[in-house]
């Protein structure tokens, strides 16, 4: 193991406890699976935040034994169809979800919580399929959907992250959504990568979401086998290689 992989291992390892906390591990609880603290526990907020359900992955990475489990593989899998089961309650029928305010709509509360499940469960071994019912179901492919039916302009970080959503939502069988729902999307997105290499953030680069829309790339490109993500990723990386500093910052 290099010495990155022991410090973003180190960092796993302390950070996954807390976010534990967040989840409403309690299966007699209604809103068993829910990652909004805030919302199941403390009671100050009157719904839930469904961008918080991508701690989903955290589950998926102690299932699979890249975090060490002081639990039984039969309750963390538990958890994380728990997980998956909150966030399809917080879909409307519309396949909107919120993150901030009541009827929000929100974007990337519904790219992050679909790019999340539809990477754990397009990894979910195929000899023992999630319990999931048909109604589970029914309601990814809603927020897939009206994913499929939204684009976001200004951050491209999220665009990434619903383009690697729906991709990887198009390979479950299950939800029945078109092969080919996220070509027009790519299309328009890698179309706005800047000749330096960035993607544009509100009218401009950033340095932090680039990193963003580059882990979504990956992603993107393991669904669809698409060579562009990888060209796209290439040159923002070169990108980022030119600003770093003798230090070993990147500007702020």
């Amino acid at each position: 193991m290099t010495l990155i992989e022991e410090e973003f291992l180190d960092y796993a390892r302390r950070a996954t406890p807390r976010v534990l906390t967040q989840m409403d591990r309690d299966p007699m609880s209604p809103t068993f699976g829910c990652f909004d603290r805030n919302y199941w526990h403390y009671k100050i907020r009157d719904f839930p935040s469904s961008i918080l359900q991508q701690g989903v992955v955290v589950l998926d990475s102690i299932l699979r034994g890249s975090i060490e489990r002081s639990v039984s593989k039969e309750l963390i899998e538990s958890w994380i169809v728990g997980a998956i089961r909150a966030l399809v309650r917080q879909t409307r029928w519309s396949g909107s979800v919120d993150e901030y305010y009541p009827y929000e709509r929100s974007y990337p509360a519904a790219a992050f919580s679909l790019y999340a499940i539809g990477y754990v469960l397009w990894r979910w071994p195929l000899e023992s399929p999630p319990p999931l019912k048909t109604e589970d179901w029914r309601g990814l492919r809603r927020l897939a959907r009206g994913l499929i039916l939204s684009t976001e302009t200004q951050a491209s970080n999220q665009q990434a992250a619903g383009l690697a959503g729906i991709a990887l939502a198009t390979l479950l069988p299950n939800l029945h959504l078109d092969a080919e729902a996220h070509h027009t999307l790519s299309d328009k997105f890698f179309s706005t990568q800047h000749p330096e290499g960035w993607f544009p953030e509100y009218g401009g680069p950033d340095f932090g979401y680039l990193t963003v829309t580059i882990d979504a790339l990956i992603d993107f490109h393991d669904a669809t086998g698409d060579d562009r993500a990888i060209i796209a990723i290439d040159r923002a990386v070169e990108f980022l290689l030119q600003l770093i500093g003798s230090d070993g910052n990147l500007p702020w």
